[in-house]
């Protein structure tokens, strides 16, 4: 056999042989990626997301909105922060959990109880509008890990000094500011429970109604309020159910991502959640990360980008437009965004 013919042989087995493993990598890799996503579904698991996503009740506890206004700016805009002295973490830390405090901490504590900017935090907390989306999406509206979060370390401070406050205040026998004062942080952390439009922002504000609520059920025992103290004890366990495994069986089950992001009793930011899902679930097949989002799972969001919750259509627009970017984009820009992390506001 001449030489030429018998590199063309090599050439041509080599080249099957390399089109056998692809294929075989191909398979594999969307067989174990479709096998962890089948084991994240577990009987009752949509039941048990209705449960732990409903907004819980605080009729009673947290303060009443009125007025006008919108509270997200307490969220997203630096000039509305409130700003201590010095970190109140180790002061928060030390009444909450029932630690020594220094004499710098009761001195701190004095000079925070007598603090009128946390006033401020109350009149936010009182505001009846949480328009996070258009803030969120201040920055990039055409990917959906171009949105801002929210200033977490800012909130922290403002309540945490709330409810620093507010155990001074029940000290000194003001339970009705006391009361006022974990109100305010309970009616922040429903506001960003149920209208971000992420779900670190959703999870975050769930965190302070658990952290209220402790805050609420002992000075309420303290006070010999037993019905509030079971009242308040029941909702921080509640408040701390985790939903972290819905991922997995949202991104496995698009038929149920659908309904999860229809259903307007859930959270915005899971309902957001449910249409990334809907629309990108396929980055994590082999064919998604080759080819990019499938036309067809795109036009799934066609029925949410007129949904009755504008912020909700707006998050359906952004998430179109992540998933339209992403179909010309390179498998390595896939393997990017799969990656991506979003940004704090300042």
């Amino acid at each position: 056999m001449a030489l030429g013919k018998r590199i063309g042989v090599v050439a041509a087995i080599m080249a099957f042989v390399l089109l056998v493993a692809s294929a075989g990598l191909y398979w594999l890799f969307d067989r174990v990626t479709s096998d962890a996503q089948e084991r994240a579904v577990r009987p009752g698991w949509l039941d048990s997301l209705h449960a732990a996503g409903r907004a819980p009740d605080l009729a009673g506890l947290a303060l009443e909105r009125q007025g006008s206004g919108d509270g997200a700016a307490l969220a997203y805009d630096s000039g509305a922060a409130w700003r201590p002295e010095r970190d109140v973490t180790p002061l928060y830390g030390a009444l909450t959990r029932h630690r020594p405090m220094t004499a710098a901490d009761s001195g701190l504590w004095k000079r925070v109880a007598a603090d009128g900017g946390l006033d401020r935090i109350v009149a936010y907390a009182r505001m009846p509008r949480w328009d996070a989306a258009p803030r969120a999406a201040a920055g990039d509206s055409t990917w959906v890990w171009g949105l801002r979060l929210p200033a977490f370390a800012r909130l922290r401070e403002a309540f945490e000094g709330l409810i620093v406050r507010a155990y001074w205040r029940s000290a000194h026998r003001d339970e009705a500011g006391a009361r006022a004062d974990v109100g305010a942080v309970l009616a922040l952390g429903e506001q960003m429970a149920r209208r971000e439009p992420t779900m670190p922002g959703t999870f975050f504000g769930r965190s302070w109604i658990r952290d209220g609520a402790r805050a609420c059920a002992e000075l309420a025992g303290r006070g010999a309020d037993t019905a509030r103290a079971s009242r308040c004890t029941r909702l921080a366990a509640a408040s701390g159910r985790p939903y972290f495994a819905i991922f997995g069986a949202l991104q496995a089950r698009a038929d149920t991502a659908a309904l999860v992001a229809a259903d307007a009793a859930l959270p915005l930011g899971l309902r957001a959640e449910a249409l990334q899902a809907l629309a990108l679930h396929s980055l994590l097949r082999m064919r998604g990360l080759i080819f990019g989002p499938p036309q067809a799972d795109i036009a799934r969001l066609q029925p949410f980008l007129t949904d009755r919750d504008a912020d909700l259509a707006r998050m359906a627009a952004i998430t179109q437009r992540t998933a339209e970017r992403l179909r010309h984009r390179s498998i390595r820009d896939r393997l990017r965004a799969m990656g991506g992390t979003l940004r704090v506001a300042p």
